[in-house]
């Protein structure tokens, strides 16, 4: 019987050692226990990108030796220990061996290139740092292999077909998708696991590209959409996402589902498990796309969709930004709202300054930003169309939920709960998505504390 094919993304910290390599393939295992087909995708070992990025930066500074020292002495070793543990008594460690230290040669030779030429191009930096996911994904293939899981390894770059923009590439999904089902698919409908390198992909001219950091995420949404697999799951080191940030309230807890925009919510306020615009592919085709611990695999995870339940009414999670500028401008001169908001959004938009929000009364605009290196420029502009009142160390906190405070008694409970705190601005999102209320910086940390309490932690709200 045919199994039902399923894409799992493995990030860095699922891969960044044997004993995390010992639980994909334990996780690999049980999924087709449950009959489903599984088609890995893998990122480097741990912070094996990080390290190559400084690698390269070394040698273009002249200090070759010492970048290559880096690739003998740790990353070397690392991949190398990694093979002695999951290998052993494989009989064919050597042979892995040989083949990584070939792609480590390669890249040695890279790094002199980038010595005598003392550049470092997009072009360059994406070959060099596709090197990571090469290695990672030669010994995962292996490991599946040698634990009686059978697999495949599979190239990206023969796979995913992008443009030529060098280091933030485009991909072209008709002709990815003929690739998949020339390559990919016969493997999984052969019982056998396609392993695949994340965020790498060629050109027509078959020169390496990458999707840029993060691309992995990119990689299994392209990938998992164009094989119209059931699910995508992204296994990482936290469970799911979490209601808040765990640092600031112990008591966070996973967030079972979000919509697509929801999820686009948290991100903008910095949530770091993916970031949504990633996944996109997947989410457009209805595919859900599922965040889990392998760490920790029977723990919950949480489910992103492209839509929530009509009826669903409830807060999801709150996230929030600190040290940003309220910054009021009242026109010198009388003048059309909508034409004010213009020339000032406008300030911000040409000294490329993202606006957190916006607020407008009888007597001006008021824009909640980031304090960049652009700020003193911003100011001067702005001194040009009207006075400006500047409040330093502010801070966003914003509920996120499809119009959870709709709901009877709802707001009014939040507002009490915040009676305490300096509110400078309160707002509601287009979309109804997410509630957002600009306090003092110094407060944010107690405003999420008293919300997550209220929200998710009380019985008085009523979800």
């Amino acid at each position: 019987m045919q199994k039902t094919p399923i894409l799992m993304k493995f990030g860095g910290t699922s891969v960044e050692n044997a004993k995390a390599i010992l639980n994909l393939i334990s996780i690999v295992k049980s999924k087709i226990e449950q009959g489903f087909s599984p088609i890995l995708v893998a990122s480097a070992m741990g912070k094996i990108t990080d390290r190559l990025l400084f690698c390269a930066n070394l040698a273009k500074e002249n200090q070759l030796e010492k970048a290559k020292e880096i690739v003998r002495d740790e990353i070397r070793i690392l991949h190398f220990n990694t093979v002695g543990v999951l290998l052993k008594g494989a009989g064919n460690e050597e042979e892995i061996r040989r083949k990584l230290d070939l792609l480590l040669e390669e890249l040695k030779d890279l790094l002199t290139g980038v010595s005598l030429y003392g550049e470092l191009t997009p072009r360059f930096l994406d070959t060099f740092l596709s090197y990571g996911e090469r290695l990672s994904t030669l010994i995962i293939s292996e490991a599946l292999n040698f634990h009686k899981v059978k697999a495949n390894l599979c190239d990206s770059r023969k796979v995913l077909v992008t443009d030529s923009h060098f280091a933030k590439a485009v991909p072209d999904f008709p002709k990815t998708k003929i690739k998949l089902e020339e390559i990919v698919k016969p493997i999984y409908e052969a019982d056998s696991v396609p392993v695949l390198q994340g965020f790498v992909g060629s050109d027509e001219n078959g020169i390496t590209t990458t999707l840029g950091r993060g691309g992995s995420d990119f990689s299994a949404a392209i990938f998992g959409s164009l094989l119209s697999v059931a699910q995508i799951e992204i296994w990482t080191d936290v469970s799911g996402v979490l209601t808040t940030d765990p640092r600031i309230c112990s008591e966070a807890k996973t967030v079972e589902s979000l919509s697509f925009n929801e999820a686009s919510e948290l991100a903008y306020f910095g949530a770091k498990v993916l970031h949504p615009s990633t996944i996109r592919p997947a989410i457009e085709r209805k595919i859900p796309v599922y965040i889990l611990n392998s760490k920790k695999p029977q723990a919950e995870g949480t489910k992103i969709t492209k839509n929530v339940s009509k009826d669903s009414q409830e807060p999801k999670a709150i996230a929030f930004k600190e040290g940003l500028v309220n910054l009021q401008v009242v026109p010198f001169e009388m003048i059309q709202h909508a034409e004010f908001l213009a020339l000032v959004t406008g300030v911000f938009a040409k000294n490329k300054v993202n606006v957190d929000a916006v607020t407008i009364s009888e007597s001006g605009v008021g824009i909640v930003f980031e304090k960049t290196s652009e700020y003193d420029r911003v100011k001067q502009e702005l001194k040009l169309l009207g006075e400006i009142k500047v409040s330093e160390n502010v801070g966003l906190v914003g509920i996120v939920g499809k119009n959870f405070w709709l709901k009877k008694d709802s707001l009014e409970l939040i507002l009490h709960n915040l009676m305490n705190f300096k509110i400078h601005v309160f707002s509601q999102g287009t979309l109804g998505i997410v509630l957002s209320f600009v306090v003092e910086s110094k407060d944010v940390q107690e405003v999420v504390r008293n919300l997550h309490k209220l929200l998710f932690e009380k019985n008085e709200f009523v979800r």
